[in-house]
């Protein structure tokens, strides 16, 4: 038998492969995945056995191509699921929510019938942790940023949802600091203390926001919420932590950060562009990673997913481009501090000068928006000299040729 230690989420991290039955010639077929054995070694075990251990590298198919077409798939189905949340987010975001909240009965299901999900055992603690993580993500930022649209939340509601929201995504940087393998190893250390880093300029803006009294939520046309929490820098900054964090599981776990710039993209030319980039990641975070969660979640109880052998690991811990990486993206991080401490002190030349300036024009717009809705129901029962007068008397607003100066709250 062999013992192959995938050491990735996409693959069974302990499996026995008898290899009378899948290997000839030391070619590994098993589960659609072709591999060829180096450095194959025996070792002795009970019963007069041995069991083969050795490296696995992907044999090329004809055309060149690499058979792994287990793994490929659930790229290429995570590709299909983020179109899909993109599209139910816009036109059905309470059917979406549904099928987020849904989607963890995947755990108490594989309770009952005992199957593993990937290689976690019903009830251990490491089954236990990933099922609570699944609720917190599918759930807790999801369910208040759709809530803004679904429920057409007023202003105070929106504060409220939007300091939560940020909130969570705070935590979900800072409980990665549990994971530190700091037993030499200089890439896991920087790039955790780019992580504490992170987790500290975000509470500042957050806390600049709240104090000049910003809305950290804003619902733009009805279908997309635009949130001020996090700056440009601020993301790039955490798109390259996540990414380096997730490829020393699995390399195909980047995915899910090349899918959150594309949805906020898409979402930002969606809305004619009426937010700055960085406004849509409060809208396209949660649902790509719930959905990104969601989904990994259920192919780990299908075979076909479950039982494939993983691609071949980055060695990224002892790789020096990678802590380069990582010690320029940890240097990077203080300038987003430094940026975000600016903005908190000098809010009349910042970036709160500039979303208080927005915050007006919007309002302003969603008057005059909310009096053309009424005038026009009540249009057809009001004398047309009436309604003249009516229109002139309500849509006299005062041009918005200043700002009020910037108070701060006590």
């Amino acid at each position: 038998a062999l013992h192959v230690d995938g050491g990735s989420a996409e693959s069974m991290p302990d499996m026995i492969v008898p290899l009378e039955e899948h290997m000839q010639d030391n070619v590994l077929e098993y589960n659609g995945s072709s591999y060829r054995v180096q450095d194959l070694t025996l070792v002795p075990i009970a019963g007069g056995a041995f069991q083969a251990s050795g490296v696995l590298a992907p044999v090329a198919a004809e055309g060149g191509q690499t058979v792994l077409l287990p793994v490929t798939w659930t790229y290429v189905t995570h590709v299909i699921v983020a179109l899909l949340t993109t599209l139910l987010a816009l036109r059905a975001p309470g059917v979406l929510l549904a099928l987020l909240v849904g989607a963890v009965s995947v755990w108490p299901l594989a309770a009952i019938t005992g199957e593993k999900v990937w290689a976690l055992v019903p009830f251990q603690l490491e089954w236990w942790m990933m099922a609570l993580k699944s609720v917190i993500v599918n759930i807790l930022p999801t369910a208040p940023m759709l809530g803004c649209i679904i429920w057409r939340w007023q202003k105070q509601a929106r504060v409220r949802a939007g300091y939560f929201v940020y909130f969570v995504f705070w935590l979900n940087v800072l409980w990665t600091l549990g994971f530190l393998n700091l037993k030499n190893d200089w890439v896991s250390l920087v790039n955790g203390l780019t992580a504490l880093s992170l987790c500290i300029s975000l509470p500042v803006r957050l806390h600049a926001l709240y104090s000049y009294d910003v809305t950290p939520f804003r619902v733009k046309n009805g279908d997309i919420v635009l949130g001020f929490g996090t700056s440009l820098s601020w993301l790039v900054c955490y798109t390259v932590w996540n990414a380096m964090l997730v490829v020393d599981f699995a390399p195909g776990l980047t995915l899910q950060d090349i899918l959150f710039w594309v949805m906020m993209f898409f979402f930002y030319y969606h809305t004619g562009s009426v937010g700055r980039i960085e406004d849509y990641f409060c809208s396209a975070r949660p649902i790509q990673l719930g959905a990104y969660i969601a989904w990994s979640d259920w192919m780990g109880l299908i075979p076909f997913f479950r039982d494939a052998l993983g691609p071949p690991s980055l060695k990224v811990n002892v790789h020096p481009y990678f802590l380069f990486i990582v010690c320029m993206n940890f240097l990077y991080s203080f300038y987003v501090l430094h940026w975000e401490l600016y903005n908190w002190w000098n809010p009349e030349t910042g970036e709160i000068m500039r979303l208080l300036s927005e915050e007006r024009e919007a309002e302003h717009e969603e008057a005059k928006f909310e009096m053309r809705v009424q005038e026009s129901t009540h249009q057809m029962e009001m004398d047309p000299v009436m309604l003249s007068q009516h229109q002139n008397l309500q849509l006299q607003y005062a041009p918005l040729s200043h700002l009020p100066s910037v108070q701060k709250k006590v």
